[in-house]
Parts: C-alpha cells; structure tokens; sequence
C-alpha cells in the first residue's frame, strides 16, 4: 500500500547532485521507512547525492543539506537552489533573499546567483590556507582520469593534516578530502589555489568539467542544469525501507 508520494526535483552543477524537497515532503515516516535516508539513496543509490530541503517562512529561506560525506560547495549549492526557486515560483519574485543555513544568515543577490568570487589563497609553509579550508598541492605521474579511478584509489591517498589534497598530473587534477573520499566535482577552495598557483583560466576536473575563470581572475561561472522533476512513493511492502547506495 502506498503510504506517502514525495515530490521534489533534481539538478546538477559541473556533476554536484542536488535533490531539492520542500520541508512538508519529509516530515513523514511509517515504521522502518525514513524519508530522508530514501530520498538520499534512490534511484540510483548515488552516494554523492545531496538533499537540499527548504522552508519559506518569515520572508527568510530555510535550507538543510544532508549528504552522505562532508557538505562541499555549500555557497553554489545556495545559489542553485535560490535561482531554481525563483525559476520555479517557489520564491517570491525580489532582487535579494535572505538564506539560513548551519546557523548561519546571509544575502543573495538575483543578479549574483551563476557565478561567485574566488577566495584569495594564502600560502603557508607546504600548504594554502583558504577561508578556513587548508589545501595541498601534489604532483603524480597516475593517470587522472574517471576510467582509471580503480588505480587512483589504489595509489593515492589523503593527507590528513589538509582538508584538500589536490594531485596533479600535467593538466589534469583531483581531489581527496580529508577522510580519504573522491571529490567528483570542483571545489571552490581548490580552484582558489590553483588559479593562485597556476594561473589558469580553464581548469578541468577529473569528472571532465570545465570550470572557467574570467580574465581579472575574481570570479567563475557555476550555471545550473535542470535535470528532472522527482515523484517517489513509499509503500509498506517494499523490502529496501532505507534504499540502497552503491560505493
């Protein structure tokens, strides 16, 4: 029997996966089955699937982000969700809006919500400090591709005294956060360095994007892409009441 139908939409940004939900989608749960965890693990059972859950309330937007690692990129996220929203009708129309997010209030501009401004890079003794992320830069001679991501996570690993460590091999690059996981996507703190230590203004990823930077070198273009609007049901005969992830 279907106990509940959840409504939502997904979208991306240079590979970043968001699953937006408004706040009354998940405030359910019958038995075993946790709405969040099966919004996270289905369809597909990505592991690198962030859950973005909103509320309009009081002329603020509320926003939690549940992931099954570490929240990277949460400003870009931000801006995706409030560009959608807008685009969506589940804003009001405004030339700013005020955000909530992990105990935090800011303002985003609707003219501002495409691209953001690289952080300044501050080199220490082996390492970058940025905001307050510390970023280290490694040279390999592996191949950095996604199809030799078997060997990739053979030969290389995190370093733990850095919350990003960035190996590169001529022109391409990826990233391992401090708990030793793959970064799929580009990360506002790395491309801060590298444009400092390179002077880049393409950057490609490992997943392939390419991440332009404008010529003064202050900001970068994240345009997000619609992917599709999302129906799930829950029914209490399915054996998975949490979903599934593949690793």
């Amino acid at each position: 029997m279907i106990r509940k139908v959840v409504n939502g939409y997904d979208l991306h940004v240079h590979g970043q996966l968001m699953r937006v939900v408004h706040g009354d989608e998940v405030r359910y749960t019958t038995g075993d089955y946790d709405v969040q965890e099966l919004l996270l693990n289905e369809p597909r059972g990505s592991k690198y699937m962030n859950l973005v859950i909103y509320e309009f309330s009081g002329e603020r937007l509320h926003v939690t982000i549940k992931t099954h690692s570490k929240v990277h990129n949460s400003g870009v996220m931000l801006k995706g969700l409030v560009h959608t929203l807008i685009e969506r009708g589940g804003l009001p129309e405004g030339d700013a809006y005020e955000v909530v997010y992990d105990g935090n209030s800011f303002i985003l501009h609707r003219d501002h919500l495409d691209a953001s401004p690289l952080t300044d890079a501050v080199q220490l003794e082996g390492t970058y400090k940025v905001g307050g992320a510390t970023v280290g830069v490694l040279e390999t001679d592996v191949y950095l591709a996604i199809e030799n991501i078997s060997e990739i996570k053979r030969r290389l690993t995190a370093q733990n005294e850095w919350d990003y460590t960035v190996y590169l091999n001529g022109n391409s690059l990826m990233v391992i956060d401090r708990y030793g996981g793959v970064i799929p996507h580009p990360v506002h703190e790395v491309l801060s360095v590298l444009h400092e230590l390179k002077r880049w203004e393409v950057i490609t990823h490992i997943n392939g994007a390419e991440v332009d930077i404008n010529a003064s070198g202050k900001e970068y273009d994240h345009p997000f892409y619609f992917i599709s609007n999302s129906q799930f049901y829950i029914d209490d005969t399915d054996i998975y009441s949490k979903g599934f992830i593949i690793k």
